[in-house]
């Protein structure tokens, strides 16, 4: 399965717009300055990724717009919790609720809670929300990498832009939390899940993994894609695309759009 950057940009509008006016990281970086003193708070509800911990805020700090606007960091975990929130109102939109799920990130770290919280986290996961596919982003080494399960299909799917191979730890805790549900089918509840590591891009720099994991998972839920992971697939979207659309569709908190937008136009993974 190949992910490749768009060839095609979309056709210029005959009206000549504002460069900055148009620019969504122009306008992203006029908000860095207003989080110095207050970051901004998300309002989101954990509880839709199983997270039942009522001390569970979402925050954006100027530190985390600077990562996007001028680069040369690993984007944080707000970041890419706060794209996973977006793909998955965009997902319910499209009437895809009960296919695609996500993992909350911060709960399948090595850090900040023991193995078996995050084998448990998963597991109560999939059995409550019984959704197709399940896409999650695992923060190894400071490097971002993107797992996809597939409980029913006994399948994980893995991609890293560095074309590492899965650690030990995320291996057992997926493996383990498969074998755990109860209404798998047997004999697969029995045996380890299937791994396909699939042949995506190669990142040229040290920082780019976030956008690539933002951009496969964007792939994914914009095309309904739930099957054929060993085939090849190429994108065909551009980053310009996108930027439009989450302008549009992210109205109800302006700083997140832009967060997003800024996000996917620096993207050197699209």
């Amino acid at each position: 399965m190949v992910f490749n950057r768009a060839a095609v940009s979309p056709a210029k509008s005959l009206e000549s717009p504002d460069e900055e006016v148009d620019d969504p990281l122009y306008l992203m970086t006029l908000t860095i300055p207003q989080l110095f003193l207050k970051p901004l708070q998300v309002m989101w509800d954990a509880t839709i990724f199983e997270v039942f911990n009522q001390n569970f805020p979402l925050y954006i700090k100027h530190e985390d717009l600077s990562e996007i606007a001028h680069g040369g960091q690993c984007l944080s975990i707000s970041v890419i919790q706060l794209w996973i929130l977006h793909l998955t109102e965009t997902s319910v939109r499209a009437g895809n609720s009960d296919v695609y799920g996500f993992l909350e990130p911060q709960s399948i770290q090595r850090s900040g809670q023991s193995q078996f919280e995050s084998e448990s986290y998963i597991k109560s996961w999939i059995q409550s929300s019984k959704r197709d596919v399940y896409l999650g982003a695992y923060l190894n080494g400071g490097h971002w990498q993107m797992v996809v399960i597939l409980p029913k299909e006994n399948l994980v799917v893995w991609f890293c832009s560095l074309h590492n191979r899965p650690d030990n730890y995320l291996k057992g805790i997926i493996n383990s939390a498969l074998k755990g549900l109860d209404d798998t089918p047997q004999p697969k509840s029995k045996a380890a899940a299937r791994w396909i590591v699939v042949k995506c891009n190669r990142q040229k720099g040290i920082t780019e993994c976030g956008y690539y994991v933002m951009h496969w998972m964007s792939t994914i839920i914009l095309g309904s894609f739930r099957n054929n992971w060993e085939t090849s697939h190429t994108t065909t979207c551009s980053v310009e695309y996108w930027a439009l659309n989450l302008l549009q569709v992210s109205t109800n908190q302006p700083c997140i759009a832009l967060n997003m937008v800024g996000a996917i136009t620096q993207s050197p993974a699209v």
